[in-house]
């Protein structure tokens, strides 16, 4: 007789950020003992494999949306049937996953196709309103009502904000009404409040955390490398690429690693006078349950981080800079402030996953009652 519960976990591959928020996720399921299967692809699966290296895991093709260096929109607007037909591909191998696996429920980050009446399944975002470029604005409110239906067909939404007007999503969650199977788990982030060393003497005055999609990256990237190259700044640049060898540099200045770990950028972190990142939400919500203060740079043409960065920037929580505006001598003569007036609470994650394997253990056995009649 099955007794241990299957559960299926599968993060959106852009970036590294819908994987490393579900590291909680995942570690909390383990700690319930059960069976959790990853389904990642590109570098959401490299660090994913990295981080638990003990559990199953499949590639499950990814969306593979790409960013140009100019119009940045307008490129992403015209893979839409890319996406569209990604979607459709991923919700065929769902099916054929749920039976080599017996799974029992899904959690999917960001993933539109991975729902099943045959599975428990729930579905991660902090975008009800997908945030689009001015000359698309008009389509916002019908894009919301799609996204809102597919989002309905899940059994669950978890939004990983805090409840109430001020928020970290802004718009994102509150300018529409939520979905009906839509509730607040507070933010979601592998680190916890005690685990930043605030007295750590600082190594480098300067620390920049790249991620997200290329060629955006990379352009970032060299963007700082050229200031640091020419600079006293002593820098340490995290390059976010998972599965790369380390990449040779000329500077003495300046230390440049592929990827760092929780425990190693942690320390990195504490080490650094200054941040600068990308404005993921992944990472908005790490440096939140941190209380770390830091420079965010969106993604051009990147809408959602656009808007993040300015949000949190007029409400004082981080800094904001543009990408073309980065001078790396301003942003450490003037070091971020930070505002943090948001309460963490880590027993809200315990208590929803808690819930989440009652709710499956009751089902699982009303369902072996039924098969004995």
């Amino acid at each position: 007789m099955k007794n241990q519960l299957n559960i299926l976990v599968a993060p959106l591959d852009w970036g590294l950020g819908h994987a490393s928020r579900c590291v909680p996720i995942i570690e909390l399921l383990l700690k319930r003992d059960c069976n959790v299967v990853i389904a990642a692809d590109n570098y959401a699966y490299d660090f994913l494999k990295r981080r638990f290296p003990r559990l199953q895991f499949v590639r499950l093709k990814g969306y593979n949306v790409r960013y140009a260096k100019k119009f940045v929109a307008l490129k992403v607007f015209s893979q839409l049937p890319k996406i569209i037909f990604s979607i459709a591909r991923e919700k065929f191998q769902l099916s054929l996953l749920l039976k080599e696996f017996s799974i029992d429920a899904v959690i999917s980050d960001n993933r539109f196709g991975l729902w099943s009446k045959s599975a428990y399944s729930v579905f991660i975002t902090h975008q009800i309103l997908i945030k689009l470029p001015k000359p698309l604005r008009l389509l916002e409110k019908p894009l919301y009502k799609i996204n809102k239906f597919v989002i309905e067909q899940f059994n669950e939404c978890w939004v990983p904000d805090f409840p109430g007007e001020t928020n970290l999503t802004g718009d994102l969650t509150r300018r529409y009404k939520l979905p009906a199977n839509a509730k607040f788990i507070h933010p979601l982030s592998r680190f916890s409040p005690t685990q930043l060393n605030v007295t750590q003497k600082y190594l480098y005055d300067f620390l920049a955390v790249f991620s997200g999609p290329e060629p955006q990256r990379t352009l970032l990237e060299e963007k700082i490398l050229k200031q640091l190259k020419n600079s006293n700044v002593k820098a340490c640049i995290v390059r976010g690429t998972p599965g790369q060898n380390e990449k040779a540099l000329t500077a003495s200045n300046v230390k440049l690693i592929p990827f760092a770990d929780g425990d190693e950028l942690l320390r990195l972190i504490s080490q650094s006078k200054v941040l600068l990142c990308r404005a993921g939400y992944s990472t908005i919500m790490d440096l939140t349950v941190l209380r770390k203060p830091a420079v965010l740079t969106p993604t051009p043409g990147q809408t959602e981080q656009e808007y993040l960065a300015k949000y949190l920037g007029s409400n004082g929580f981080f800094e904001f800079v543009e990408q073309n505006n980065i001078s790396i001598n301003e942003i450490i003569s003037r070091p971020p402030a930070g505002n943090f007036p948001f309460e963490n609470n880590d027993n809200k994650l315990v208590k929803i996953i808690e819930e989440f394997v009652e709710r499956l253990n009751k089902k699982q056995k009303e369902n072996q009652a039924r098969r004995s009649l």
